[in-house]
């Protein structure tokens, strides 16, 4: 079926120290489930890593708290997060995910306008 997807299924990007974690692109124009106007995937950040610093100009990215304990970083405040709970980065705010626990961190991203590839890797240092 074109429009389902199992996340074990998905493409990773698998980044290493300092910023080690797994990201999945489940949803986007270049993925199995093709999308005209929305990214969605995972980030799982190992513990003890946190994410490089990065913003976007001109996306909403919506993180929401699949797993384990940690922190979204934005502009240098950090906010718990908890499983269950959803934070909304506005256009223009740094941000960064933290794992303060002992386990995988794991969000779901939801960005809108979605990422185009090669500014994904850029902004997640992967280029």
């Amino acid at each position: 079926m074109e429009n389902f997807i199992k996340e074990a299924e998905a493409e990773a990007e698998v980044i290493g120290e300092p910023y080690k974690r797994t990201i999945r692109h489940l949803v986007a124009p270049w993925t199995k489930v093709k999308s005209e106007h929305v990214w969605v995937g995972t980030t799982a950040v190992e513990p003890g890593f946190v994410s490089n610093a990065h913003k976007h100009d001109t996306q909403e990215e919506i993180f929401y708290c699949l797993e384990g304990v940690g922190d979204l970083r934005i502009n240098g405040v950090d906010i718990p997060m908890l499983p269950g709970d959803t934070l909304l980065v506005k256009p223009g705010n740094t941000h960064q995910v933290v794992n303060r626990g002992k386990d995988v961190f794991k969000l779901l991203a939801i960005v809108c306008p979605y990422f185009v590839k090669e500014g994904f890797q850029k902004d997640h240092k992967l280029s």
